[in-house]
């Protein structure tokens, strides 16, 4: 009988700390953390027990689920997918600790009076995000995802819209930043579906045969796109239903 050495060389083990490693790592646990604690929270807006918050009630409640946790999510997935895209690093370190930061901070001022500080703060959070991915893109050449950091410039884009609303220095409907948010993360989502579910479905269940069709992804991101359009052109409901209705 023969036996066969086994030669295993030892990894060098990671030092430091691991949470601020990967982008997905600290905001995938923010979201998580907040979506349970803004239960709590939603009672007690609902309850008048926060006393004067810049945002109340259901502004708070629809901000918060688009700009707080979802925007969360989607930074937290750029940053990683972004690293795989690009083969260049994302922030990591200090200066993805000070990006979750300053996400929490976005979460905290809503609810004190200060509504300048909160409407800066948010809004930065998006634009620096941008930067980060979009540093990582440029030194990989990894032109095909650009888009992805115009989309995080245009969530900073609807938050301005909505905060310079309710400050009272633009007259338009509240709602408009908040539709116009909602349509990017739509145009995300419809992005990463058409790249990822046919490969996790096949990996999932081999001799599924899921496949891209090119014709009907460039139909549902369009219809997306007309969407996006309608509502920063304000058009009438029954245009953008009609549209909505397209994409769906």
């Amino acid at each position: 009988m023969t036996t066969i050495p086994l030669h295993f060389t030892p990894r060098e083990p990671v030092r430091g700390f691991g949470l601020w490693r990967l982008g997905f790592r600290p905001f995938y646990l923010l979201a998580a953390g907040f979506a349970a604690l803004s239960i709590a929270l939603w009672s007690l807006q609902f309850g008048g027990l926060l006393g004067a918050a810049y945002l109340a009630g259901p502004l708070w409640h629809a901000h918060e689920m688009l700009f707080g946790f979802t925007l969360a999510v989607v930074v937290g997935f750029l940053f990683t997918a972004g690293r795989n895209w690009s083969g260049q690093p994302t922030p990591t370190g200090g200066a993805l600790a000070a990006l979750a930061a300053l996400w929490l901070a976005g979460r905290l001022l809503v609810l004190t009076p200060w509504g300048l500080a909160a409407a800066v703060v948010n809004v930065a959070f998006p634009l620096l995000a941008a930067v980060g991915l979009g540093r990582a893109l440029y030194a990989g050449r990894n032109q095909r995802n650009y888009f992805f950091v115009a989309l995080l410039v245009a969530m900073a884009g609807a938050q301005a819209l909505f905060h310079l609303t309710l400050l009272g220095l633009l007259d338009l409907p509240l709602r408009a930043g908040i539709q116009i948010g909602l349509d990017v993360v739509l145009f995300v989502m419809a992005v990463v579906a058409g790249r990822v579910v046919p490969m996790f479905t096949n990996n999932g269940v081999p001799g599924t045969g899921a496949e891209r069709r090119p014709r009907v992804e460039q139909l549902a991101l369009g219809s997306v796109l007309a969407l996006l359009a309608a509502d920063v052109l304000g058009l009438p409901g029954a245009v953008v239903a009609a549209v909505a209705l397209a994409a769906a």
